[in-house]
């Protein structure tokens, strides 16, 4: 009955119609962290501010402010992608989240499963996101943060829907920042959810709908004991490589690599050859990568960025579990 009656295409004609490329989706989503002008006033329930905002030529947003009583370290990393087993004890309305993907720390593919059908169809629809009959409750989000950013101090954080693979964009982005406050004893985040300008009639009646549940939901999260399970345990190391005074370091070679190296580039050992990386400039992760491939291990944790930020040629970002 659900799906005939809610014939999204036949009531509001071009709903889907805004979602664009990953990359277009995910800087607009960025860009939008740094709108500080303009917001008009929906609602305020205790410490929850709800705003508006008619942003660009081709976005809306909704803004919910709210503080938290947490410090930003153990906050942001509850909120963290590699923490996503965690997230259904932070809303009820998510009854399991788990990460599929991870492409760099701060970058992954995480599924979630809403507690019902009809909230999951509802949240779908918010996030312009046409489900499948089978998938009303279920949806699947890149989540890429960034550190220092918009400003010093703050991180921000965009949930777009994607595809199964992560690189097209299903939906409409949010995002939240988070910044410390009252001397780092709460967190000042701003939730921002997008929309397309030709549906904004719509901001005002969603802010409201949702605002008490959300502060709701804030509360809850904001419980001691509830973050403290929420902190994931394993955490990043960078690796440096340092005092390669006679340049970098040699790759090992597969016998079908053997015959394409100029004489004098080859080096023995113990039964391996040895050369150097054909490949044009060094980088740490790109040659620890190769060299657990070659050895049959997966090079899936190691990375060249950090929270939305590339690391030097010279290190490295690895899984500490993975390390240690």
């Amino acid at each position: 009955l659900v799906k005939h009656v809610l014939d999204v295409n036949a009531i509001l004609p071009g709903w889907f119609a805004m979602v664009g490329s990953f990359n277009a989706t995910l800087e607009d989503c960025f860009r939008a962290a740094g709108a500080t002008d303009g917001w008009t006033h929906v609602a305020t329930v205790g410490d929850l501010l709800v705003e508006v905002l008619a942003w660009g030529d081709r976005w809306a947003c909704m803004q919910c402010t709210v503080k938290v009583k947490a410090t930003l370290e153990v906050l942001s990393a509850a909120l963290r992608p590699e923490a996503a087993s965690s997230w259904s004890e932070r809303f009820d309305c998510i009854a399991e989240a788990r990460l599929l993907k991870s492409f760099a720390p701060g970058d992954a593919l995480v599924s979630i499963r809403f507690g019902s059908r009809i909230i999951g169809l509802v949240m779908n629809l918010i996030r312009g996101r046409r489900p499948a009959t089978s998938d009303w409750d279920t949806m699947v989000l890149r989540c890429v943060r960034r550190c220092e950013f918009p400003n010093a101090g703050e991180i921000t954080q965009v949930t777009l829907p994607v595809d199964e693979d992560g690189f097209d964009a299903s939906g409409w982005g949010g995002l939240q920042i988070l910044r410390g406050s009252d001397g780092g004893s709460h967190v000042v985040v701003r939730d921002i959810t997008l929309i397309p300008r030709r549906i904004q009639w719509l901001l005002p009646y969603i802010a409201r709908k949702f605002t008490a549940s959300y502060s709701t939901e804030w509360d809850k999260f904001a419980l001691e004991d509830r973050l403290g399970q929420m902190v994931p345990a394993e955490g990043f190391l960078v690796l440096r490589l340092r005092k390669c005074t006679r340049g970098p370091p040699l790759t090992p070679l597969k016998t079908s690599e053997l015959g394409h190296r100029p004489e004098g580039s080859l080096f023995s050992l113990d039964d391996m050859h040895w050369g150097l990386d054909n490949d044009g400039d060094f980088h740490l992760c790109r040659y620890l990568r190769r060299l657990l491939t070659f050895c049959g291990l997966s090079p899936d944790s190691v990375f060249d960025s950090l929270d939305g930020r590339f690391v030097v040629f010279y290190q490295a970002v690895v899984r500490r579990d993975a390390w240690h």
